[in-house]
């Protein structure tokens, strides 16, 4: 998905880079003039020379000698340049944007008000195009300030990027313009040469103030196809901000149709006009007054709440574009014949040596393309994309003579569902190998702290791309697969001390956290175990703990924490009670009333709970938390109560094997919570 065609605000922390572009652009366009005695003016520069150099500032024309002038700053003339007020821009669309009636109390926590938010698409051919976007917002309030920013991101050495104006409207209708001194272009990728093929321009629009009108018109123009990378990319009709209207037309020749669906729009809040225009085809969708999407815990991303359209170009089949990519695969494993042999025989092994020794690398398939790199030079540097680390993962897979050996793309879940009816390579963006056999594995590249089949987890059920299938989806995790398994034994003594012996598992994920014990110092351990014990009572002393393996990556982690709580009971003549805090559970994330949108999550869970309490002689359980069971489709609890002699044990296994549910059933979820938290607030109570 071209992601980096649109227009994207850049999010915290850019607070500072914000601060000091605006103190740059505030001022209307001009030329500057730098001075050898260190002096700076703003103006225009009228004439220059081998002697001297004529330079308006101030309403009157200086001349400095040649000699005396370090450098010359021109800015460059956009799109309106020369217009100061709003009456004067000869744009009917603007203007009735900045007239548009705003009440920012009637949107909660919205920082900015999106006036028009608009793409242009004109397609050359299936792998050519350009794109043209504008983004009108108001601002409403100081959370509003990061609008200001703005970035084009693009691939210099197949595309080129423009902007066509940027300017701010102050409420008294005076316009401030872009400034170029306000304009930061970078390669982020330049710490590696292998993917330093792409640019963000970064540019911060002046007077980020509320009640200021921000405008800003971007162009980015694919000149050069891509082998295998034709055009495709999202739209979300809808936001976190409240929107006036959004925008989208195509236009593509006869000869390049164009494939789209809408998804999540049961009530075509979203127009269509399709417009014959001599050899070409214009699509126009448009939606207006999108309300505020407020975001509740638990929630689905955007791309399967708001309407989403799905565009593409590629005239293959999603079992085409399969094959496709696997004949690009081959040809590529004929190019790179000479690789480092294996370092391991079995499949965990050379898992572990790539996830281990190479270290990912950030650049996305913009830098990378969709066809990988020489996975000998990868393994030579140590480094390399997501990509690149998948292909030497794969190349030595096969090497090694294991059966079955796949290459698979993955969509994550967080990024939506794909479109059915619009095949495309770029809806799926995250390379993977799969394992054949009885019982398939997943394989994804991750560090040093990573089991074999963990980054696997976090992507249970998310769609994928199999070859000579089509579409599948990665299989669920069991709920066993992540968590956290509790056991805790107290035994309480006549002043109200208890000694407390407790061994906790940490499953899947939730076993990184042990692992990287491996890299701090005694002195650390000691540290992070009084923190995971004084986090249960503050009082606790004399703590002892023995910790399994930590430099394996097994799926599970054992830890044991053996230490003193005094006072933890309170301790009357004739009865003992304590509250153990074992059994709290925080459930304010359930505590809302009304719920709009379907639950969301990443995988599977399960923890259990077991508490055993031993009193002291003489005193027998007077009350404790009742058993009690809930079932439903999302969530499952089971506890159990046992008491022999004068030790008590409670019990509570809880479950959640759902990815995903209804609006309706978080009431499920809550009431299954809450009763989770009440458990934890109840008193045990021993009397003589």
């Amino acid at each position: 998905m071209h992601h980096s065609r649109r227009l994207l605000p850049i999010r915290a922390p850019q607070r500072t880079l914000v601060a000091v572009l605006a103190v740059l652009c505030c001022a209307a366009p001009a030329d500057m003039i730098i001075l050898r005695d260190g002096h700076e003016y703003e103006g225009t520069l009228q004439r220059s020379t081998e002697s001297v150099v004529e330079f308006q500032q101030d309403g009157a024309v200086k001349q400095y000698p040649r000699a005396d002038v370090v450098h010359i700053r021109l800015q460059k003339t956009r799109e309106w340049g020369e217009i100061r007020q709003l009456k004067d821009i000869p744009d009917d669309v603007l203007k009735a944007c900045v007239a548009t009636p705003i009440d920012p109390a009637k949107h909660p926590g919205a920082g900015v008000f999106v006036l028009l938010s608009q793409t242009r698409v004109q397609l050359q051919t299936p792998q050519t195009w350009t794109t043209a976007n504008r983004f009108i917002v108001r601002i409403l309030n100081d959370h509003g300030e990061d609008a200001t920013i703005r970035e084009i991101t693009y691939r210099k050495d197949v595309e080129t990027a423009n902007i066509r104006h940027g300017i701010s409207i102050r409420p008294d209708g005076e316009i401030v313009h872009l400034r170029d001194t306000a304009i930061q272009e970078e390669s982020p990728y330049a710490e590696l040469p292998r993917y330093d093929n792409v640019l963000n321009c970064r540019f911060a629009l002046p007077e980020g103030k509320p009640g200021t009108v921000l405008d800003a018109a971007t162009d980015v123009t694919r000149h050069t196809a891509l082998p295998g990378d034709f055009f495709a990319t999202e739209f979300r009709f809808g936001n976190l901000d409240p929107t006036r209207e959004m925008v989208i037309e195509i236009v593509a020749p006869t000869a390049c149709p164009i494939h789209w669906q809408m998804l999540n729009d049961p009530t075509e809040t979203v127009r269509f006009d399709q417009i014959t225009e001599g050899d070409a085809v214009r699509y126009r969708w448009n939606r207006v007054d999108m309300p505020q999407i407020i975001s509740e815990p638990l929630m689905p991303p955007l791309a399967d709440i708001v309407p989403r359209l799905v565009v593409s170009a590629c005239p293959e089949s999603w079992e085409g574009i399969a094959a496709a990519f696997q004949r690009d695969l081959d040809a590529c494993d004929q190019r790179f014949r000479d690789i480092p042999p294996p370092p391991a025989t079995t499949a965990e092994a050379i898992w572990e040596q790539v996830s281990r020794n190479t270290d990912e690398y950030p650049a996305p398939l913009l830098a990378t393309g969709y066809l990988p790199s020489d996975p000998a030079e990868t393994w030579r540097l140590r480094r390399g994309a997501q990509l690149d680390r998948t292909y030497l993962l794969y190349r030595w897979l096969k090497a090694a003579g294991l059966p079955d050996v796949t290459w698979v793309w993955i969509r994550p879940r967080q990024a939506g569902l794909p479109a059915p009816k619009v095949p495309s390579r770029n809806a799926l963006g995250l390379p993977a190998v799969r394992l054949g056999g009885t019982m398939p594995r997943w394989l994804i590249p991750s560090d040093d702290l990573a089991a074999t089949d963990e980054p696997a987890i976090a992507y249970s059920g998310a769609p994928c791309l199999l070859p000579g299938q089509g579409l599948g989806q990665v299989p669920t995790a069991p709920p066993e697969s992540q968590g956290m398994d509790r056991e805790v034994t107290a035994t309480l003594d006549r002043k109200g001390g208890a000694q407390v012996s407790e061994k906790i598992c940490f499953r899947g994920p939730t076993a990184r956290s042990l692992r990287g014990w491996r890299r701090m110092t005694e002195e650390e351990i000691d540290n992070e175990v009084q923190g995971m014990v004084r986090a249960t009572d503050q009082r606790a002393t004399n703590i002892h703990h023995s910790v399994g393996d930590v430099t394996r990556n097994s799926a599970s982690m054992d830890i044991t924490l053996e230490y003193y709580v005094p006072e933890f009971a309170d301790v009357r003549p004739s009865l003992i009670s304590i509250r153990p805090p074992w059994l709290e559970f925080d459930a304010r994330e359930v505590g809302r009333e009304r719920r709009e949108f379907d639950l969301f999550w990443p995988a599977p869970r399960s923890d259990s709970v077991k508490v055993r309490i031993v009193s002291p002689t003489g005193y027998s359980i007077y009350s404790c938390p009742e058993a009690r069971d809930f079932t439903s489709s999302v969530v499952q609890m089971k506890t159990e109560q046992q008491t022999a002699g004068n030790t008590s044990c409670f019990t509570m296994h809880y479950t959640r094997p759902a990815l995903s549910g209804p609006p309706e059933s978080y009431f499920d979820l809550k009431n299954c919570l809450e009763s989770r938290a009440d458990l934890g607030r109840q008193y045990w109570v021993w009397r003589k």
